[in-house]
């Protein structure tokens, strides 16, 4: 889109990650993200941090269910999407502003860490071969241990609100992957 924002930002998951649906029933996640830019002070010839910065992050279907199994609180991430800055007040009735990112592309930052990238297939390209080796059958077996975990964990997160402005979701069922 032509007047569409672009915004990148390094920075770490501040929240877990919440899954939820749409009301249309597109698989939604929400999380925050934070950022604490730094400068260098010539007065005191040394580093300082700035007041931390937190910005909403909101991604749909196959971008927020593969968020959903990669990250957790406290991962360096780049996100990249369309910005928003709002207004609103508070529960305190304090006028605020909000900075909102809806997610096209969410990474592990890897100048921070190392990661593992597991490209999922659809399932008409997997067959349903038998594993040629004790390893795969193994890596195969481990595989769906680590989905079962994850299943169980989006069970747990209950029904709670994940976005506090007008596009309210819910978390509901979690949503099965078809991979």
């Amino acid at each position: 889109m032509i007047n569409e924002s672009s915004f990148c930002v390094a920075g770490y998951v501040a929240t877990e990650p919440s899954l939820g649906l749409t009301p249309s029933g597109i698989p939604a996640i929400s999380m925050r993200l934070a950022w604490t830019p730094r400068r260098f002070d010539k007065g005191l010839n040394e580093w300082t941090d700035d007041a931390s910065c937190f910005a909403n992050v909101k991604a749909y279907r196959k971008l927020a269910q593969h968020a959903r199994m990669s990250l957790r609180k406290g991962d360096p991430v780049l996100v990249a999407g369309s910005l928003r800055i709002r207004d609103y007040v508070g529960k305190d009735g304090i006028r605020r502003i909000a900075v909102d990112v809806t997610a096209t592309s969410i990474g592990h930052d890897l100048s921070r860490g190392v990661t593992t990238f597991n490209r999922l297939r659809p399932q008409a390209e997997q067959g349903a071969e038998e594993p040629e080796s004790a390893e795969e059958a193994l890596a195969a077996e481990e595989a769906q241990s680590a989905a079962s975990a994850a299943d169980g964990e989006a069970d747990a997160l209950g029904a709670e609100e994940i976005f506090d402005d007008e596009t309210s979701l819910a978390v509901q069922e979690p949503v099965a992957a078809p991979f």
